[in-house]
């Protein structure tokens, strides 16, 4: 980065950080009691404030927020650029930075809070340092107190940024010091050591499991929850394959993929990346559903294919079996927010739904997994 834009991306970190600390928490604005059932929130969605999102979260997020109204969702603050678009999910990013990096990063919701970072909820996100060429903060915002000392490292897995807190951070720096390394390298280092051994059934998806990826994690702790947004059925088996290297076989799966289209992914690909597994290990696949009347047709007919390939494998490989969202989510209107994902007051909703599918369907009988195609709703 050249060095006056390096000097002003600084500058932005700082007036953000006076900014946060004026504001505090924020005021804890209403958020919207609408049920599941309840058409008026859908609408609600594409108003430009989020009412859910407080002060000091909105400028975690790179926001603006306005008193009285909320965070404004489509306004990033001086010096930012919107990032992540999505409606219910919107972010910036200082511009110049590497591809990937904004305000926040989309960490497992159990993980961010080991990590000492601070969960926004309302929108699913870790808080993250904007401003990759800093690689030590102190009394970052970001942090969850005591901790308090904010160190980059790469935002992937055994790499997660993470806060310390000021013992901590002396002692690494000691260890560093003695070693001829770096605080991060020793943050890093004690990360991978520290990683807990992950025995349990795993879920791949994409936003849809990523935004309720914190919900789905307090009905089935015991669940490892790998969502990203924007993730295609071509990264299946690579993810697979991620998990089985570290932590070994899943003892069960749930796959939640299909909205996001892959020209080059087909049946057979589906097919292939479940032969990974144990022929036993107990397989739910989770039905794609997008609303016609909301997303382009070519992406309609896309989940609609992907439904019959879920279908089809289900019904070929033993102890598998499909949950039928499509179904459940047609039938329950005002659920979604934009005809795809779901509304942040009711991802509550999604994930007992889906905790009920894989122990009524997959897990307590077997014996029945090859033959359940239609779920109940």
């Amino acid at each position: 980065m050249p060095p006056a834009r390096r000097a002003h991306s600084r500058r932005l970190v700082v007036l953000l950080l006076g900014l946060l600390f004026v504001v505090g928490a924020g005021v804890a604005l209403p958020v919207s009691s609408l049920g599941p059932g309840n058409n008026t929130a859908a609408a609600e969605s594409t108003t430009s404030y989020d009412r859910g999102v407080r002060a000091g979260e909105c400028i975690l997020l790179g926001r603006t927020f306005t008193p009285g109204l909320g965070c404004v969702r489509n306004q990033c603050v001086r010096g930012a650029v919107p990032w992540r678009r999505t409606v219910g999910a919107e972010a910036c990013a200082l511009p110049g930075q590497p591809r990937g990096y904004g305000f926040v990063a989309t960490v497992d919701a159990r993980h961010c809070v080991e990590l000492h970072r601070r969960w926004i909820g309302a929108v699913n996100y870790c808080a993250s340092a904007p401003d990759r060429s800093v690689r030590v903060i102190g009394n970052a915002p970001q942090c969850i107190r005591p901790a308090s000392v904010y160190v980059e490292l790469a935002e992937r897995p055994g790499r997660y940024d993470v806060c310390l807190t000021p013992t901590e951070a002396e002692a690494l720096s000691r260890v560093a010091a003695a070693r001829g390394t770096s605080l991060s390298a020793e943050a890093a280092r004690r990360q991978r050591d520290e990683e807990p051994t992950v025995t349990g059934p795993l879920v791949v998806g994409d936003s849809i499991a990523w935004r309720g990826g914190d919900e789905l994690a307090r009905v089935w702790p015991a669940l490892t929850i790998d969502g990203e947004p924007g993730r295609r059925p071509t990264e299946l088996a690579a993810r697979l394959a991620a998990f089985s290297k570290q932590h070994g076989q899943p003892t069960g799966l749930v796959v939640e993929l299909g909205t996001n289209p892959a020209q080059r992914f087909h049946r057979r690909d589906l097919a292939a990346a479940l032969r990974a597994l144990p022929g036993r290990t107990p397989v739910l696949l989770v039905l794609p559903y997008v609303e016609t009347s909301s997303d382009p047709v070519s992406v309609s007919s896309w989940s609609q294919r992907f439904d019959g390939w879920m279908r089809s494998v289900a019904r070929g490989r033993p102890h598998t079996c499909v949950a039928n969202w499509s179904a459940y989510a047609a039938s329950h209107r005002g659920l979604l927010q934009d005809g795809i994902h779901v509304r942040h007051d009711a991802e509550g909703e999604w994930a007992r739904w889906i905790s009920r599918q894989w122990a009524g369907r997959c897990y307590r009988s077997p014996s029945r997994q090859a033959r359940a195609e239609e779920p109940s709703t």
